[in-house]
């Protein structure tokens, strides 16, 4: 993953789509004992994409914090019913801001990406 300093500089992957406005993301509690689901709301039924950022990414500051995961992230749609994007690191931080603002944060040296990024 290149490192970048500005969110928008940062690569964009698909995490899916819906027909209801809503994505779901699941990842590990902090003592990897349980799942841990952050819900995606979104304004309107469509395909929807996330700017990919590093530890060192700078946040928009209208961007608010709306999860954090461990070790690893799946986002599921509800169009085909499955994983659309997946990831691992050391924490993952998901990030929205308004209607369809979406900022998945990975940090810690070892990171994967599943999903081809645009």
């Amino acid at each position: 993953m290149r490192n970048v300093l500005r969110y928008k500089d940062a690569p964009r992957a698909s995490i899916g789509e819906s027909d209801r406005r809503s994505l779901f993301a699941v990842g590990l509690t902090d003592d990897l004992m349980d799942w841990k689901i952050v819900s995606l709301d979104f304004g309107s039924s469509s395909s929807y994409y996330a700017y990919i950022c590093n530890e060192d990414t700078a946040i928009g500051a209208h961007y608010r914090l709306v999860g954090e995961l461990t070790f690893e992230i799946r986002i599921f749609d509800d169009v085909l019913g499955e994983s659309m994007f997946a990831a691992k690191a050391n924490k993952i931080r998901i990030w929205r801001a308004g209607a369809f603002g979406c900022i998945i944060q990975l940090l810690g040296r070892d990171v994967y990406v599943k999903q081809a990024l645009w």
